[in-house]
């Protein structure tokens, strides 16, 4: 086995490269990144959420408010 290695340095990354895909392994690099990317897109998210339900709450405001306003109306007619 040490003749073999001896003549071959090489194998040994072969054989390493076989057995663990390093191209597949992630860097701290990548980790922060898609850390970064994630906490990004949860944010604009968030965001987007509350202006919706902010957009909700107005147009419920309004209904509540007609209603309110028919109801009175209706109250002194009848």
């Amino acid at each position: 086995m040490k003749e073999v290695l001896e003549e071959d340095p090489g194998i040994i990354h072969s054989i390493l490269a076989k057995i663990v895909p390093w191209e597949k392994l992630s860097t701290k690099d990548d980790l922060r990144q898609t850390i970064d990317i994630s906490e990004k897109r949860f944010e604009e998210m968030l965001h987007y959420s509350e202006k919706r339900f902010e957009s909700v709450e107005k147009h419920l405001n309004s209904i509540e408010k007609r209603f309110e306003e028919m109801l009175h109306y209706s109250e002194k007619r009848f």
